[in-house]
């Protein structure tokens, strides 16, 4: 979607079906129950690196840019134009990409850089965060989101890589609503405190090597982990709020626009490293 473009093989199809919350019939599910100790060691957060995939990615000979944009008569490939090709995706379909941050202003009624994060603390911001876990190659975090009351969702590569087996990352702790611009306080940072995992789920599949799809395009890329309760024996979801979800191609609609491929309206929202180094909370529409 930021990218502009249009996968023309196997691995559209793939990719698609990893948005869609789609449970095959045929994929089983791994509960990983962590124990107080074991779950709880200390990440250091200020090293902490994006984790990647260590899946390749589809080859770029599967991927075509959009070089041009003929929706609108006279302003094809307008550089910063509102009708720029970037603005608009391989079908001619509108999307943004913005941070979830206020913006500080000048004069009387300034806005000073603490309250910066005063959006990324609204709901439903706050239902997402940052998920801190160790890996043998160091401190490591991915974007992570509220779904229910004590449980958040998750990449599977983020638990453990692909065909890992039995062996998984550690120390998985979720801070929900961060903020980490340069020169953010401690209260940006962690507004609501830091959330241990007690327990994970994800695909048989992911974790034998198994799941159908191409590259790290694939069908069960998804885990969850049940947080446990803080201090005040709260729910994160009690705190915070979740997000609703949706699954087997449920609001999808097919339409010629589209190519006929089954699409819907989304609202993406994570720590892209791409992006401000994945210190700033993104909204992706499209």
């Amino acid at each position: 979607m930021k990218r502009s473009t249009r996968f023309r093989a196997a691995c559209a199809s793939a990719a698609a079906s990893t948005l869609l919350m789609a449970a095959p019939a045929a994929a089983q599910d791994t509960v990983i129950n962590l124990s107080p100790s074991s779950a709880r060691a200390a990440v250091d957060t200020t090293r902490a690196k994006p984790m990647v995939n260590r899946l390749k990615a589809p080859a770029e000979s599967l991927v075509l840019p959009d070089r041009s944009f003929s929706g609108v008569p006279g302003v094809s490939g307008v550089r910063n134009s509102p009708f720029a090709p970037r603005a608009f995706g391989s079908f001619g379909i509108p999307y943004t990409t913005t941070r979830v941050q206020l913006g500080l202003r000048s004069g009387a009624n300034a806005l000073a850089a603490s309250d910066a994060n005063l959006l990324s603390v609204t709901y439903p911001y706050r239902a997402i965060g940052k998920l801190f876990f160790n890996t043998p190659q160091g401190p490591s975090y991915c974007s992570a989101s509220v779904i229910r009351r004590g449980v958040i969702v998750t990449a599977a590569h983020c638990i453990q890589d692909f065909g890992g087996g039995a062996a998984i990352n550690s120390g998985f702790r979720f801070v929900p609503g961060h903020y980490g611009a340069a020169g953010a306080t401690l209260a940006q940072r962690e507004p609501y405190g830091g959330w241990w995992a007690q327990g994970i789920v994800r695909p048989t599949v992911w974790a034998n090597g198994t799941d159908i799809g191409c590259d790290a395009a694939r069908d069960n890329d998804i885990a969850v982990l049940a947080l446990r309760p803080n201090a005040q024996n709260q729910f994160i979801a009690d705190v915070v709020g979740k997000l609703g979800y949706a699954w087997n191609n449920y609001s999808f609609v097919a339409s010629p626009k589209t190519g006929n491929l089954r699409v819907a309206a989304t609202s993406t929202l994570g720590y892209p490293a791409i992006l401000d180094g994945g210190n700033i909370m993104q909204r992706a529409d499209g």
